[in-house]
């Protein structure tokens, strides 16, 4: 993420936060914070790998298959 954009939005306590709590919590649900990189104009979040494709796919597949039972 642009670190001028963290700034500029003022989202910068909301990320701390969110790292530190990345940082504490060890559930298979949430997926693991591994480290946190910056450089001059960005920030990088080093998560764990999880197979299976795109979150956003499966919910949306997901919502397609409820809607057409719905209707």
């Amino acid at each position: 993420m642009e670190k001028e954009k963290v700034k500029r939005e003022d989202l910068l306590h909301h990320l701390k936060t969110e790292i530190q709590f990345l940082m504490l919590i060890d559930h298979p649900n949430v997926v693991k914070l591994i480290e946190v990189l910056a450089s001059r104009s960005k920030i990088y979040l080093v998560l764990e790998h999880v197979s299976g494709g795109e979150l956003w796919e499966l919910i949306s597949n997901s919502l397609q298959i409820t809607n057409t039972f719905l209707t």
